[in-house]
């Protein structure tokens, strides 16, 4: 096996989806052949042995010495840190090189990466970071793209710097465009968002979705019918899922939806209006799987407002793998548009529904039993086919293997 390098934002984890989803991909590796230089998050020797983090605020720390409040700053508050001025200053800091010590260097040289795979995001200096270390060691480029930023032509940051995200969009397009010239392979985590790619570039990607190592066991027999959602409750999702409580307080008063994950007091006090939501807090990946054993009903919404409709177009949810291997009905309240949603009807699974109206309906199907049976058996099938952890591994060990 070849020796790769993973350069990403988060590290390999189970506990934050995008480094499991990442992580899965390396199911089938050996450890020993897997290095990863990231920003931020916990390591998880399950992965990888081998690990070399570089901070923000360890950047800043190379222009500013004396100055350990900015990195602090810039770090640790995320409202600050999520707007086009500090996205561009972060952009200027990174892209000065400082950072690049020996001790670093050392660790690139050891492990002398024959891969290079970037799990691409909205930072362009990851991109030149990532060129920067392929033509130092002649190493090969992949990248792993799960995110559509390249054609986010509005500022999706909201904060009214529209002409200054022109200039930090710009930038990002020309290190996207120059890495799309270098690499040897693009993985996308689905169908939707490798043709949008593919069309751009007049290229041909591979897809991998995101895999489970969850095992179907059969849905007990509970006197409360129980909706889980587990993931993330910005982007407006709070709301959609506030739609759904509303609709099934009326048809099934019975029924209670746990919610799992981490949300703002704004949303906190939103549920609070809600009899039938049971916010449960951001809790550990095993306990998610646990609450998944002990549902009815898993739940995936996405907000139908108008800015989230572009922003979240070719968002494809981490929990898609799992809630479909699960053995229970996944049920997605979304917009038409949304690449879950696309996917889902392509291939006749799941409960779906697309608008207010459709929501009410859905939820009457899904409180029959029968019509729930049939559509966990073309749930799991779906999951088989596309999902299983030690297939896609396999998938992506010979993608390596064939460059």
């Amino acid at each position: 096996m070849k020796r790769v390098l993973v350069i990403s934002n988060n590290c390999f984890s189970k506990t934050n989806s995008n480094g499991r989803t990442l992580g899965n991909l390396f199911f089938s590796y050996e450890k020993s052949r897997i290095a990863q230089f990231y920003l931020s998050g916990t390591e998880d020797k399950d992965f990888c042995t081998s690990y070399y983090r570089v901070s923000d605020d360890d950047v800043l720390r190379t222009v500013f010495p004396f100055s350990k409040n900015r990195g602090k700053e810039i770090e640790n508050d995320k409202k600050r840190k999520r707007n086009v001025p500090n996205m561009l200053f972060r952009s200027f800091v990174w892209n000065l090189g400082r950072w690049k010590n020996k001790s670093l260097k050392k660790w690139l040289d050891d492990f002398n990466p024959e891969c290079v795979l970037l799990q691409m995001g909205d930072c362009d200096f990851l991109i030149r970071f990532t060129i920067w270390v392929a033509k130092r060691y002649h190493s090969e480029i992949i990248i792993y793209n799960s995110e559509a930023y390249y054609f986010k032509d509005f500022n999706y940051f909201r904060d009214g710097h529209n002409c200054l995200y022109k200039c930090f969009h710009s930038a990002y397009k020309r290190s996207f465009k120059r890495i799309m010239r270098l690499k040897r392979e693009v993985i996308y985590l689905c169908d939707e968002l490798k043709e949008v790619y593919d069309k751009e570039f007049g290229d041909q990607g591979v897809t991998i979705y995101n895999s489970s190592s969850i095992v179907p066991d059969p849905c007990a027999s509970y006197t409360t019918q129980v909706f889980t959602y587990a993931g993330n409750l910005g982007l407006g999702r709070d709301r959609s899922l506030c739609d759904v409580a509303r609709n099934l307080a009326d048809l099934c008063p019975g029924a209670i939806i746990n919610v799992y994950g981490n949300a703002s007091e704004e949303t906190i006090h939103l549920f609070k209006q809600f009899h039938n939501i049971h916010f449960c807090g951001q809790v550990s990946y095993e306990i998610v799987k646990e609450a998944i054993k002990k549902s009815v009903v898993l739940l995936h919404v996405e907000s139908f407002d108008r800015f989230y409709l572009e922003d979240t177009k070719y968002g494809f949810s981490s929990k898609i793998a799992d809630c479909l291997s699960s053995g229970r009905v996944f049920f997605v309240f979304a917009p038409e548009n949304t690449a879950c949603v696309k996917y889902l009807k392509k291939n006749n699974v799941g409960v779906v529904a697309t608008n207010n109206e459709e929501l009410r309906n859905a939820l009457k199907q899904i409180l029959d039993a029968d019509f729930v049976d049939r559509v966990v058996k073309k749930e799991l099938l779906l999951a088989k086919a596309n999902h299983n952890l030690i297939r896609n591994s396999e998938r992506f060990v010979n993608v390596i293997n064939e460059i």
